[in-house]
């Protein structure tokens, strides 16, 4: 096996002394890893006889970031790995890394993306998304994460605490002052998102935004190759989801293996709950369609055999819905919260609060179900196997279940029983109506459940999680039981 770089900076030792171990410790071979270590404080006594127990370590302290020293600890290493404070390896990283670069299908590829945490239920790459390009400037978010990808996707922007390439890439972009994900487009170097993750982060890392030049008709090409107007600041489907195809999707394979589990799973959990989840796509006065990126997450979401969904749809999105679910009814304005403000701007906010008429209407209208649940249209971020079991058993009870994030409702899912929704629904409505003949404005929506909490605490179940848009996971199996995961 090439020898391997591992270049990381850090403002002292003990900050990336965590990473540099688990590289380590988790390597197949670490006789064949060297460290280039980029540090703003000398370490200690005690740290340099910790970093001599890494092998053929090196450090530097000053200004510069590993990256710029690069050709001050390269020692004929075949490739890099830039690497950060937060990272934590997988069980022989460096055979499957190795692998995943040289399985890309190019002469010049280099593996970055946007890594997942320990505690992330998807445990995929992140595709580098678009947030906003304004201006000359592009920030960056978490994008489309690469779940079940068939192979690793090409993708337009590089992470700099993520990259790893033939060290020819690290020596050519040492000293630029370009973006290097615009140096890696002039110069032909492909940039891929891996398709199986083989290194985790404890935190996340924020990416810096980039710099594009208006004069420069390169940086123009390049913004026009990732779905970019830079004059108007407009962002194409694939600008915003971080997968620059056709479709801003990507082909999946699921795993035998899971296939198996998930038959299996079926019929350990049998027949159970039967909540029928409901969401809307309505396009309110002056208001805006939904997005490419928002209906590719509703694409997810529809696509999931084992769940019934009904979704409200205005006229005009009736037929663009139809598309991905048969079970869609048109919206009027008497199925919602009968408060209704003066003026177009309000409806947004009023459409908002009127997730519980909406479910009372869906009782109406579709019976013999055990409960009724609130899902936003683009709640599912992430590609799920369509026949994906589903265990309700422990978030359908006999209380309303929603879920805490950072002491506050996730009101992205809600989950009420059959039995309760008309009550929940008009008392809900009652604070609307109250707080807004006191204040002669519609209140917002998170206010009046947490009101309704308070009044009534016998009423609900809640889930304390650590991010939003997770309850569902609760009802679908865990990502790390799942057996190609544990190879």
């Amino acid at each position: 096996m090439d020898r391997i770089l591992i270049l990381i900076s850090a403002p002292c030792y003990a900050d990336c002394h965590h990473a540099l171990i688990s590289a380590r410790d988790n390597a197949a071979c670490p006789e064949r890893l060297s460290y280039g270590i980029a540090l703003q404080e000398e370490p200690t006594e005690e740290e340099l006889l910790d970093m001599q127990t890494l092998g053929n370590a090196l450090f530097v302290v000053g200004d510069k970031t590993a990256w710029q020293l690069v050709d001050d600890f390269a020692a004929g290493e075949g490739y890099t790995l830039m690497a950060n404070p937060a990272m934590a390896f997988d069980r022989n990283w460096d055979i499957a890394l190795l692998h995943l670069l040289l399985t890309c299908g190019s002469s010049r590829p280099v593996l970055t993306g946007i890594l997942p945490d320990h505690e992330d239920t998807v445990d995929a790459v992140y595709a580098i998304a678009v947030k906003k390009a304004a201006g000359e400037t592009i920030t960056f978010r978490k994008g489309t994460p690469l779940r079940y990808a068939k192979a690793s996707m090409q993708t337009c922007f590089l992470n700099p605490h993520f990259c790893f390439a033939a060290s020819s890439f690290f020596r050519e972009t040492a000293l630029l002052r370009e973006s290097i994900a615009l140096y890696a487009y002039r110069t032909g170097w492909q940039l891929f998102l891996p398709k199986k993750c083989v290194i985790h982060q404890l935190w996340e890392q924020q990416l810096p935004p980039m710099q594009l030049l208006h004069t420069d008709v390169q940086a123009e090409n390049f913004a026009a190759a990732c779905g970019i107007d830079l004059g108007s600041g407009i962002l194409s489907p694939m600008a915003v989801s971080g997968i620059f195809t056709a479709n801003a999707d990507f082909p999946r394979k699921i795993p035998r293996t899971v296939r198996w589990q998930e038959k299996l799973r079926s019929f350990t959990v049998g027949e159970g709950e039967t909540p029928l989840l409901v969401t809307s796509a309505v396009t309110l006065p002056g208001g805006r369609k939904r997005t490419a990126a928002e209906v590719a997450c509703f694409d997810y979401l529809s696509g999931m055999k084992n769940a019934a969904l009904l979704l409200f749809a205005s006229q005009d999105e009736m037929q663009r819905m139809m598309h991905y679910l048969p079970n869609v009814l048109e919206f009027r304005r008497r199925y919602g919260i009968q408060v209704v403000p003066s003026g177009n701007d309000r409806l947004p906010r009023w459409l908002t609060l009127s997730k519980m008429a909406m479910l009372e209407q869906a009782r109406e209208k579709s019976l013999n179900h055990s409960h009724y649940a609130w899902i936003d249209f683009d709640y599912l971020r992430h590609p799920v196997y369509e026949a994906a079991s589903l265990d309700w058993r422990g978030i359908c009870t006999d209380r309303v279940v929603l879920s805490m994030v950072n002491d506050k409702p996730d009101l992205s899912l809600i989950i009420v029983p059959e039995k309760m929704v008309r009550t929940v629904a008009a008392a809900f409505e009652a604070i609307v109506r109250e707080r807004f003949s006191q204040l002669c404005c519609l209140p917002e929506e998170t206010e009046v459940w947490l009101q309704l909490m308070r009044t009534n605490p016998d009423w609900f179940e809640v889930f304390t999680l650590n991010k939003k848009h997770m309850l569902l996971s609760l009802a679908l199996m865990e990502r790390g039981r799942e057996f190609h995961t544990q190879a």
